[in-house]
């Protein structure tokens, strides 16, 4: 493979179309920073309706199902499981929480 090549990456050009997108990217993550100050309240609010759907959605792929309102109980109260199934949400919600925790610690 010609990419694992020593100076092959150096080697290439950077064409118009190239420097604009890596523009673009930077602009955006500078937005993106400028959001997530601004507005973290509407950003806590997204990613936990995201955590919330993507509980139910992983869980009744494993063929776990739980109610949706007792999901939002579980994932957002930290309630106590009544059953195995809800152990299993109660689960996913933890892994879910650590991993939100070490993305939030990397990009800090």
């Amino acid at each position: 493979m010609l990419s694992f090549e020593e100076g092959f990456i150096e080697s290439q050009q950077l064409n118009q179309r190239l420097l604009q997108t890596i523009r673009l990217v930077g602009e955006y993550k500078g937005k993106q920073e400028l959001f997530k100050q601004q507005a973290p309240q509407v950003l806590g609010t997204l990613r936990q309706a995201a955590v919330i759907q993507s509980t139910e959605s992983s869980n009744c792929i494993e063929g776990i199902t739980v109610p949706l309102e007792r999901i939002k109980k579980l994932v957002t109260e930290k309630t106590t499981p009544r059953d195995r199934s809800e152990q299993e949400i109660a689960g996913y919600r933890d892994v879910v929480t650590t991993i939100h925790t070490i993305a939030i610690a990397f990009h800090s």
